[in-house]
């Protein structure tokens, strides 16, 4: 069940760095992209310590929502108003 609700707040996070690339701005989406890999290996890590396999679960639905949180923060401060290319 928790991999369904994080895999809404994923499509979410798709879109707004898919948006940034096809703008052409390229180094935002990689940006939040590691930004992305990063927190979720690092929750991940401690949801397994701390929690073991549920704490897994948990992380992967934190670091999703997390993400696109900060995502959508900044495609609200910095949005694409025109493509690059």
């Amino acid at each position: 069940m928790l991999c369904s609700l994080g895999l809404g707040f994923l499509g979410a996070q798709i879109v707004i760095i898919s948006t940034y690339r096809g703008a052409g701005k390229t180094k935002t989406a990689m940006n939040l992209s590691i930004i992305y890999a990063i927190e979720q290996t690092l929750l991940c890590a401690l949801g397994a310590i701390f929690l073991g396999l549920n704490g897994i679960w948990i992380a992967y639905l934190l670091s999703n929502t997390l993400i696109v949180l900060i995502s959508w923060t900044y495609f609200k401060k910095n949005p694409v108003t025109k493509s690059v290319i």
